[in-house]
């Protein structure tokens, strides 16, 4: 029995159309080119990640205006506290209004900058994971592209090698089976004995095998 087309032919490669929005077989899907981009990718990483330099800034910048306090109040000799105690009070008070204000738009830019400096691990981080979600389920053609400022580009870059790697094992053995198939399909017998039936089990698997294979290069 020799080997049809349908069982010799090689997988080719096919890509999905550009734009178009993959599934990593979970609600999670990689968003489409012209969408509003999305900051807060992952929540939970990001916020983590900017809860400590917060809690730093939010008490530095505490501590100073406690220090300001603390370095000014007037004692009980000091002039201002005799002759100007009302205007000495006017004019904390305007202080201390301007420090809040600009404390706050120091603590929005420091969250935004966060925000977006964030973002770029965050996203590299969800790519990885999903191109590695798509590889444990066969798909060797699966690579990972990077935005030029995202963070991890050398994680990817080793991602890539990697799937080229084990997309040229998957084609080695690919030849292999072809050979295979090819040396059983000369020699098996065409009766019913025990050989031809080990035979043609042998032949299954290897056929199964094959299209397995040509699946996840395709």
């Amino acid at each position: 029995m020799s080997t049809t087309g349908s069982d010799t032919q090689v997988g080719t490669t096919t890509h999905p159309p550009k734009g178009r929005v993959v599934s990593a077989g979970s609600p999670t899907r990689i968003p489409v080119m012209g969408r509003r981009r999305t900051y807060l990718i992952s929540p939970a990483f990001q916020l983590r990640a900017m809860l400590v330099p917060s809690i730093v800034a939010i008490s530095t910048v505490s501590f100073l205006v406690f220090l300001h306090f603390l370095l000014l109040q007037p004692g009980p000799d000091h002039a201002i506290a005799n002759d100007n105690l009302t205007l000495w009070t006017l004019m904390t008070s305007d202080w201390l209004f301007t420090s809040i204000t600009f404390s706050l738009i120091y603590a929005s830019l420091f969250v935004l900058l966060s925000i977006i400096e964030t973002h770029k691990a965050a996203g590299a981080v969800f790519k990885i994971k999903h191109h590695l979600h798509r590889v444990s389920k066969g798909d060797l053609r699966s690579r990972v592209s990077l935005r030029r400022k995202d963070h991890f580009q050398d994680v990817a870059d080793e991602f890539n090698v990697m799937a080229d790697v084990l997309l040229e094992e998957a084609r080695k053995d690919l030849e292999i089976v072809h050979l295979a198939l090819d040396g059983i399909g000369h020699v098996r017998p065409k009766d019913d004995d025990e050989t031809s039936k080990r035979l043609g089990k042998a032949w299954d698997h290897l056929v199964e095998l094959k299209h397995r294979k040509q699946q996840a290069m395709s």
